[in-house]
């Protein structure tokens, strides 16, 4: 064995070092952390999975190490001529690997790393694909991820900036080179300048950072720039001709920033005369007044925006909560109004330090961030909800044409209606928000009917209808009027285009769901415990989540439905009178989380045609006979449950060919006997921790599940189990309670590993 594969130990970027594209993949990769002056991986792991990462048993410990080490680490997988879905089921490249790894090493151990590599498939991580992008761009993104986890909250999106003002530089002639940063009070100018400060630093022989220079130019703080910086500096200069060197002087090449620059003459006079300065020197100053720079004559003006919408909830959340997660129902207008601004940003997130993640989303929903009026020496950020003295907001014209964002929150004020100036003022609002928490009115207020509306939440009002007749609004993105327990009727809809999300969860008294038929932005709906609906109209192509179904009367789900090749999850659960799916649910190649329980009218004896991509499977209570022998095509599968299936006489033994097959429930199936498995596993499942058999008549225990040998197996209230026969060496748990006509079972147990319950089996 070499020595260096005589420790377990990882180091922070794990990969096979016998695959020699992967090698040279990661010295582009340590080039680019090198140019980001990245050394040391503090807190992440990097996990670069190439094709043959699962023939290498090194490589397999070493990511196992990763992964129990994850509460203190971040790992990050790089799928690198792999795909995602292969790591995830262990198909592709992995297949033969995995093979060979079970005829060579314990069972539990391929178990675990089949397991390992599914969550790992789970993690945030990168892609690589050539046909998509360059693998000098690849590697950039995972560069600039890496950075941000490292930095997480003051330089989201500084590594791009910077390589901006490198790409700028670059075209400047070798001499006095210059250049300014322009942007916005609180939009990063500093934290820029800082960073390419710092990564350029070395290349100079001085070099000077001027923090806040108006000020103490101002307040004549400022010391003048070090004597040394104007010296000359020894060199060596080499003769071609001569082969030989000699003693000279030069000027010294420099850089200086002056940060926060608001008169040219101050900067001016500051830095003297520019010819004090040797070739390659560079100046950078920020400022927020484009005429400031240009009178300074720079070479290049650098323009800085704010962070795009998904870096500014990434550095709010990260500065709210600690870390970088996804906030559900997270009312991004509130985000987006502060433009971007990382300072505004972080200030407001301050608030929510210490908060629970319900109070967090009270005060959300109340605040409306706007912005006022600007000029060149203050941007004000602002919050208001129409809550705290509604009528002095609504009297004073001058605030009112300035807000561009707004949240009327009527919790406090019921019977606030918009006065008619109120109405035709915002009606340019960029994205206001109506919010109605537990409010006892019965409709919207009557003015409020504005094409900008682009949220609509009003949980547990007491509406009984929205609107009446036809209403636009082609901006509104998300409705939620969950636990709306009065609300009979949502109607027209098919207006609001852009609409994503709409929730009415607990609207027991909706009996016609909005025909959503022209929503082709629709992801996310919400119909559980819609007990009163009775027939669920066609739905948007391009619907991502039916987050529930409806328990309903005579529910049918229309054929056209499934062409939603998104959907990722379809709960339809005591949905008691569903009678029919249609063969094109078979269609939904993304679906993972399938839930039929309780639908017992449904006219299913058959295992459903469904996605080979399932890992969980629901159908307790349904009226399926078998589970057939193609059970084995759905490798991903890992729950099964189909608890209370009375009709369900047969399993087929290929259950077992199962890899990644985690629990199995198949309780109070009281047509089940002994000979409803009729041959032995060709395979034996090695990842199967729970087999629950309770409830059931055989007599006794089929033989085929002593062969595939499962961790935990429950046979609590089988009445009439007379027998065990012998059982395998791998159980841990065996659990027979009111087993009460159990007379015998064979067989060693290991007391020290075995855990046996045996309440009530009376004989």
């Amino acid at each position: 064995m070499d020595k260096n594969e005589e420790t377990k130990q990882p180091d922070n970027i794990i990969y096979d070092k016998n695959d020699s594209s992967v090698a040279s993949f990661i010295s582009y990769l340590m080039a680019g952390f090198g140019c980001r002056g990245i050394k040391l991986f503090l807190g992440i792991y990097l996990v670069i999975l190439s094709r043959d990462y699962a023939s290498s048993v090194l490589c397999l410990e070493n990511l196992e190490l990763c992964c129990d080490d994850k509460k203190s680490y971040e790992v990050v997988p790089v799928f690198y001529g792999v795909s995602r879905s292969d790591v995830r089921q262990q198909s592709g490249p992995f297949s033969d690997a995995f093979t060979k790894l079970e005829r060579s090493n314990p069972a539990d151990h391929v178990t675990k790393w089949r397991r390992m590599f599914a969550k790992i498939a789970e993690l945030k991580g990168h892609e690589y694909d050539e046909e998509l992008s360059e693998e000098s761009e690849f590697v950039e993104e995972i560069v600039e991820d890496v950075y941000e986890l490292l930095n997480p909250t003051e330089e989201i999106r500084i590594h791009s900036r910077q390589l901006d003002i490198q790409n700028l530089l670059c075209k400047q002639q070798w001499g006095l080179r210059t250049l300014g940063i322009l942007g916005k009070p609180g939009i990063g100018k500093t934290t820029l300048a800082r960073a390419v400060f710092r990564r350029m630093v070395g290349g100079y022989d001085a070099s000077h950072f001027v923090k806040d220079f108006h000020t103490r130019y101002s307040e004549m703080t400022l010391e003048p720039l070090p004597a040394h910086f104007l010296c000359m500096t020894q060199v060596e200069e080499f003769d071609l001709n001569n082969s030989g060197s000699e003693q000279c002087h030069r000027q010294k090449r420099v850089l200086i920033v002056l940060d926060d620059v608001r008169n040219e003459q101050d900067a001016m006079s500051f830095l003297g005369e520019i010819d004090q300065f040797g070739p390659g020197s560079l100046i950078i100053i920020t400022s927020r007044d484009r005429q400031v720079l240009e009178k300074c004559h720079l070479n290049e003006i650098y323009e800085l925006n704010g962070l795009n919408g998904e870096d500014a909830r990434k550095l709010f959340t990260r500065c709210a909560f600690g870390k970088d997660v996804i906030v559900k129902n997270l009312p991004m207008i509130v985000i987006k109004g502060f433009e971007g601004n990382p300072s505004a940003l972080r200030s407001y997130a301050n608030k929510f330090k210490g908060k629970t993640t319900e109070d967090s989303m009270r005060i959300l929903f109340k605040d409306a961030v706007f912005n006022t009026k600007k000029n060149t020496s203050m941007c004000i950020y602002s919050n208001i909800a129409i809550h705290e003295h509604p009528k002095s907001i609504f009297l004073n014209k001058t605030v009112l044409h300035a807000i561009q964002n707004i949240i009327f929150d009527l919790e406090e004020h019921p019977d606030l209606d918009l006065p008619n100036h109120v109405a035709e003022s915002i009606s340019d609002l960029r994205s206001p928000c109506v919010h109605h928490p537990s409010v006892q009115v019965q409709s919207l207020p009557k003015h409020f009917h504005r094409r900008q509306l682009v949220l609509l939440h009003g949980l547990a009002c007491q509406f009984y209808k929205l609107w009446e007749g036809y209403k636009r609004f082609s901006r509104l993105r998300k409705i939620n009027l969950g636990h709306c327990e009065k609300l009979v009727q949502v109607v027209e809809l098919s207006n609001a285009c852009y609409l994503e999300e709409i929730n009415l969860q607990d609207c027991k008294n909706l009996d016609t769901f909005p025909d959503t038929d022209q929503l082709e932005n629709l992801q996310f709906l919400d119909l559980s415990n819609c007990s009163g609906i009775k027939y669920f109209q066609e739905n948007a192509s391009k619907l991502e989540k039916l987050w529930d179904g409806a328990q309903s009367t005579g529910f049918l789900i229309p054929e056209r439905n499934p062409r939603s090749t998104n959907l990722e999850r379809l709960d339809l659960s005591v949905c008691s009178s569903l009678m029919l799916l249609p063969p094109s649910i078979g269609h939904l190649q993304q679906l993972k989380d399938l839930n039929m329980e309780g639908c017992s009218y449904l006219e299913l004896r058959s295992f459903p045609e469904i996605s080979r991509n399932i890992s969980y499977l629901y159908l307790d209570k349904t009226a399926i006979e078998e589970v057939p022998q193609w059970i084995e095509d759905i490798s991903g599968l890992s729950d099964l449950s189909m608890s209370g299936c009375n009709k369900l006489k047969k399993i087929s033994p290929n259950i077992a060919k199962l890899k990644l097959l985690v629990e199995i429930d198949i309780s109070d199936c009281r047509a089940l006997t002994e000979d409803s498995w009729q041959n032995h596993p060709e395979e034996i499942s090695t990842s199967l921790m729970r087999v629950d058999m309770s409830g059931n008549s055989f007599e006794r225990l089929p033989d085929t599940w002593t062969s595939i040998q499962p961790k935990d197996l429950i046979l609590g209230n089988c009445k009439n189990l007379v027998s065990l026969p012998e059982l395998p060496a791998t159980l841990s748990l065996l659990t027979a309670n009111n087993c009460v006509s159990l007379e015998s079972l064979y067989g060693f147990f290991n007391f020290l590993r075995m855990a046996l319950q045996f309440m009530n089996a009376s004989n």
